[in-house]
């Protein structure tokens, strides 16, 4: 929950005749109430006379209510009651001048810690009383000081608001000033949050009122498949270099960019500034709005450079900005110079040489294998002509003398962007060579090792074929080796077995000679073939054997 705030509008920026002043001290009154806390700026900016003060002093009533336990719905936005906030009326006639500043914080908290909320009003753009360099100095600082920035237009986003804001923030990014200590964070995403807060928004027959960004659309817009934000911010490749170019200076300036659509509210604010007659649907948004930008998705406390600062650091920042607009005249280093034309053509060639240099990057990315000396000089030649298109586009007040300084500042300063290019166009070339006949020698090296695996594989098969076939011979000797002994070895057992067999018969002769010799003596005839067929089978163990099978 918010906590209350008593205070009042002081200004900061203050225009009078050709001089713009700082108020140190009174921007010091406010940080140094936040001393060593976070904070979180909301400034609005816008074309005059579009209800910037009124939108702002929503926010401090919503605050307030806020801070208290009675608060019925919408009440804030249809009450004034005695709450006291930023003047504004209808009307023709200007009401803020400069840049005020509500003297008093608002608090809240966000993940635990205790931050502050600083609203801020700034002076409408191109009035008949203000320069367009004064308008560059308002935009600037009030860029410079806010974390979030909400735009406030009538009916639509066209092209000529978005060179309005696309000008005036390219020069608020060659306004970022270097504080010891501290780092700019320049070009694409320099700054933080914008929201474009549209009001009497008259396309409702293709978009619905409320909040678009990226990754958001209004309940009830998903089904028409459009996203205002993207439709009408985002760059497309079909549309001329300086409009793409435009597009995304405008989105890529900030960190984040949103766009909130809003009805009419209703004559009665718009000619008797009287808000107790408020349009509903109006009322209803007014009720939506406020409150989603002081949520914590986007309360953005601010940076510079990347980091968050406290109130007592802001201090420093906005001392060093003061130094610049010392003296009787307006500055005329980076932050603001003579003229109008001046300036614009300074942020003209700043945009154009941006333009060239990105898009070489680009192409020098796509070819990082480098390309002919030819390719390079005409793609050199093609932006420095679109270059020159986005500075013809942004530079309207110089006339033929810009346009030729323009060429010999821009033509010295391509020409030596281009042979950087160039440079890094033939190391990468070079390079290239390098890796091609690197990838060459590893190939080849690869080659040979795969021959070598080959060979060697070869011959290792080749071997292991030779062992197999001589283990295979040693096998088939071997097998006729034991087939050898096992005929040896019957050869033996059957010698064995006739020597048996010839002691078995010459015991038998010998027994039969005993016999004989016992009992009668026999004739010799009938002794001859026993005797015969002993001696054989002593004398021829063999044929005794025939003898026998016989």
């Amino acid at each position: 929950m918010a906590h209350a705030s008593k205070g009042e509008p002081i200004s900061i920026l203050k225009i009078a005749e050709d001089k713009v002043t700082i108020d140190v001290n009174a921007i010091k009154s406010i940080f140094e109430k936040i001393g060593n806390c976070y904070f979180a700026i909301y400034s609005i900016n816008g074309p005059k006379r579009t209800g910037k003060s009124y939108m702002l002093s929503n926010f401090i009533r919503y605050l307030n209510q806020q801070s208290t336990s009675k608060h019925h719905g919408n009440d804030w936005v249809l009450n004034s009651g005695n709450i006291h906030t930023f003047p504004w009326r209808g009307g023709d006639d200007r009401q803020t001048i400069g840049i005020d500043v509500w003297s008093e914080p608002f608090w809240t908290t966000q993940n635990g810690r205790r931050v502050a909320i600083i609203l801020m009003d700034t002076q409408g753009s191109f009035d008949d009383k203000t320069t367009l360099q004064q308008n560059a100095i308002i935009f600037a600082i009030s860029t410079l000081l806010s974390s979030v920035l909400i735009f406030n237009i009538m009916r639509d986003v066209g092209e000529d608001v978005l060179q309005f804001f696309q000008f005036f923030s390219s020069f608020a990014t060659l306004t970022i000033p270097e504080v010891e200590g501290a780092t700019g964070d320049r070009g694409a995403g320099a700054f933080q949050k914008l929201i474009f807060l549209i009001r009497d928004f008259q396309f409702v027959q293709d978009y619905e009122f409320g909040y678009y960004d990226d990754k958001h659309v209004p309940q009830g817009q998903e089904v028409r498949g459009k996203n205002y934000k993207k439709e009408k911010l985002d760059s497309k490749s079909n549309q001329p270099t300086e409009v793409r170019f435009t597009h995304d200076q405008v989105v890529k300036s900030y960190q984040d960019v949103g766009v909130y659509l809003m009805p009419e509210p209703d004559k009665g604010l718009k000619q008797r500034d009287k808000v107790d007659n408020l349009d509903p649907e109006f009322s209803q948004h007014i009720g939506l709005f406020v409150p989603l930008m002081l949520s914590p998705g986007h309360l953005v406390t601010k940076k510079m450079g990347g980091v968050e600062v406290t109130g007592s650091e802001m201090i420093k920042y906005v001392t060093s900005w003061a130094t610049l607009f010392e003296g009787d005249d307006l500055p005329e280093i980076k932050s603001v110079y003579h003229s109008a034309a001046e300036s614009q053509f300074i942020i003209a060639k700043h945009l154009a040489l941006t333009f060239y240099a990105t898009e070489m990057q680009t192409f020098m990315r796509k070819n990082s294998d480098g390309v002919g000396d030819s390719l390079l000089s005409m793609t050199h030649a093609n932006l420095v002509t679109e270059s020159f298109a986005i500075y013809k586009s942004k530079s309207k007040l110089g006339g033929a003398n810009s346009d030729a300084k323009f060429k010999e500042e821009f033509t010295t300063e391509s020409v030596r962007l281009f042979d950087t290019f160039r440079s890094i166009n033939h190391a990468n070339l070079t390079a290239s060579k390098t890796r091609e006949e690197l990838k060459e020698t590893q190939a080849r090296f690869e080659r040979d090792m795969r021959a070598q695996e080959r060979r060697t594989r070869e011959r290792e098969e080749a071997q292991a074929k030779q062992r197999a076939k001589m283990e295979a011979d040693i096998a088939a000797g071997m097998k006729k080796n034991e087939d050898l002994r096992d005929v040896l070895e019957e050869q033996k057992k059957e010698r064995e077995r006739e020597r048996e067999e010839a002691k078995k018969k010459e015991a038998e002769f010998e027994k039969r000679l005993a016999s004989v010799a016992t009992n009668q003596q026999p004739s010799f005839v009938d002794m001859l073939p026993g005797i015969l067929g002993g001696l054989a089978s002593v004398l021829i163990p063999g044929l005794g054997a025939m003898a026998r099978r016989r």
